[in-house]
């Protein structure tokens, strides 16, 4: 029977079936008091005891488990009576492993790797919670949509996990009765042994295999031929099946399939260390013989055509730092400056990001609602600058103080030199201004009429700040020096070496060299990318702009910008230390190395 249209547990509005398994029922619903799209799993009545008593066990084993390749469990309903039990979980988009190859067929070599290198991430964290999985396979491997330069991967279905410690088990499974796929099975576990770590090992490595070379390890007409090859039969040799993979490479997988499970990876983590970096597809395996290359034909389309640039910088895929909270969770981001933290606020409040322990809640300043938040700013001994249209505040010390704001004043970006001195860039009336707020009182600077200013910041100690129709400009010794270095708006800003960059609409940029008026008036406008660009960091004549991607490239190769593009809203980057981090509006926290000698 369908739930559709049901209410359950008095707030999940079911509205619509995402799909069944041997269980329970998924459904997209509507957290009703949250006003956000969940996941719910509805166990099947089927009158066993030990279902019910497995559900449960998934509703335990996967919500210790905070890991960003793990779906996360919101909630759990007993249930009772009439009511169905059912497990809450964040709402994914996208594909399971299994239809990506059933549809395209074998993975890049780096593709796949990289894809399990996640799932091995996941184990691990489980495996170190005394938790196994017991049914890693290519159905369970769910691929998000909408990451940046790779693909979030969610380990799904823990409702065969199994707690190593023995006085911890729940609706533990009898032994010698085998429970898992068993295409998948370790060898053990087709005997129905006890759970150990090193069947989700041989299970993820069967799960590479398939992604390597579209099919799987063991093959079987019926489901006893295929235990029997499982148990007893090496796996077809994926040397054969894929012979340019790289050597290395077959040899880790061959391991992870070994019959002995002493003669495989001893841990998830030993199988994660030997995969290596999967930023770059092995090499072939085989010395090819030379031959003379194919002569080039070239036709009235391609004579003379200019040859694509190779990027100037490659950038190794991202991975997720800290889990996503919840679509739109972060309307409004900022990184410090050191990248260590961030702020982020939406529908829900504002979070606070600390690279060592991820997201936790922080308070907003009293009269400053989440909506009307506008930015943050960062000063360097941990000053937060939380900002409105007609209103700031600086958190310092564990507590709020209201800065005072010119009247009128509307704010569109701000800047922290520590807790009593900070600067404004915004407009009064149809003026654009940058206010300067030091300890004796505020100052007004007046840019010009009918230029709106978006950003300020700070550079060799004067105040630079950009706006409207390619407005920069430069305050020194009370003096202001403005030039108009393009025709686009000019929303973002960024110290650079002596100078600064601004950034903008259409991928607009301009760049000064030095943050004097005569270094300024030098300064034109060129483009890094064709989205607007909304947000920009600079590190050692490096470049990382935000807009409907992340673009990094060396100031003197803007034309050939690492690029990547995105489906979801990016909020915020930082640049510095070769690493590359961005937060998303969902509010996961994403980390990339610069491959080619960054900052």
């Amino acid at each position: 029977m369908s739930l559709v249209g049901r209410t359950l547990g008095g707030r999940y509005k079911i509205v619509s079936l995402l799909g069944k398994g041997g269980m329970g029922a998924v459904y997209e619903a509507e957290q009703t008091d949250l006003r956000r799209r969940v996941a719910v799993k509805v166990l099947t009545r089927t009158g066993d005891s030990q279902d019910s008593l497995r559900f449960k066990q998934e509703a335990l084993a996967v919500a210790g488990l905070a890991h960003p390749n793990i779906v996360q469990v919101l909630d759990w309903v007993e249930g009772g009576g009439d009511a169905e039990p059912f497990l809450v979980m964040e709402l994914l988009r996208g594909r399971s492993l299994a239809s990506i190859v059933r549809e395209g067929g074998k993975l890049d070599p780096a593709r796949a790797v990289g894809l399990v290198k996640q799932v091995l991430s996941a184990l691990a964290a489980a495996h170190e919670a005394r938790v196994v999985h017991r049914d890693v396979k290519p159905e369970n491997i769910f691929v998000c949509e909408g990451a940046l330069a790779y693909e979030l991967v969610k380990v799904l279905d823990f409702g065969l996990a199994r707690p190593l410690d023995e006085e911890r088990h729940i609706a533990r499974t009898r032994v010698g009765v085998a429970m898992g796929t068993p295409a998948y099975m370790a060898p053990e576990q087709a005997r129905g042994e006890g759970a150990d770590v090193r069947m989700d090992v041989f299970a993820a490595g069967a799960t590479l295999y398939y992604a390597l070379a579209g099919r799987r390890p063991f093959e079987g007409k019926t489901a006893t031929e295929l235990l029997r090859a499982v148990k007893h039969q090496p796996p077809i040799p994926l040397d054969a099946v894929c012979p340019e993979l790289d050597l290395e490479l077959v040899r880790v997988v061959e391991r992870s399939l070994s019959k002995d499970p002493k003669a495989r990876f001893a841990s998830a983590r030993a199988f994660l260390d030997a995969l290596g970096s999967p930023a770059e597809p092995p090499a072939p395996r085989r010395k090819v013989e030379a031959r003379e290359p194919a002569p080039r034909v070239e036709t009235g389309a391609t004579r003379g055509a200019p040859r694509k640039p190779k990027p100037a910088v490659v950038i190794q895929p991202l991975v997720a730092i800290a889990p996503p909270l919840a679509a739109g969770m972060a309307t409004r981001a900022r990184f410090s400056d050191d990248g260590e933290s961030a702020l982020a606020v939406g529908p829900a409040g504002l979070a606070r990001f600390l690279v060592d322990s991820g997201w936790s809640a922080r308070e907003l300043p009293r009269d400053l609602a989440a909506a009307l938040v506008r930015g943050f700013a960062f000063g360097a001994a941990g000053e937060a600058l939380v900002f409105g249209e007609r209103s700031a505040w600086i958190r310092a010390s564990g507590a709020y103080a209201r800065v005072a704001l010119p009247d009128d004043l509307v704010v569109r970006g701000a800047h922290v030199d520590h807790a009593s001195h900070v600067a404004f860039a915004g407009s009064i009336g149809d003026e654009g201004v940058v206010v300067d707020c030091p300890p004796s009182g505020a100052v007004v600077h007046v840019i010009g009429r009918g230029i709106g200013m978006h950003a300020v910041s700070r550079a060799s100690g004067a105040l630079v700040a950009c706006g409207d129709r390619g407005t920069l400009c430069v305050i020194a010794q009370g003096r202001v020096h403005a030039h108009v270095a393009g025709k686009s708006a000019l929303r973002a800003l960024a110290p650079l070496g002596d100078g600064f960059v601004a950034v903008g609409d259409g991928g607009a940029l301009a760049w000064a060299s030095r943050a004097t008026g005569e270094a300024l008036a030098a300064a034109t406008e060129t483009k890094l990318g064709g989205d607007d660009l909304v947000g920009v960091r600079a590190r050692a004549k490096w470049i990382c702009a935000v807009g409907a991607g992340v673009h990094v490239a060396p100031l003197g190769a803007l034309d050939r910008p690492a690029s990547i593009a995105s489906s979801i809203a990016v909020r915020d980057a930082w640049l510095g230390n070769g690493l590359v981090r961005v937060v998303l509006d969902d509010a996961a926290v994403l980390e990339g190395t610069i491959a080619s000698g960054g900052p």
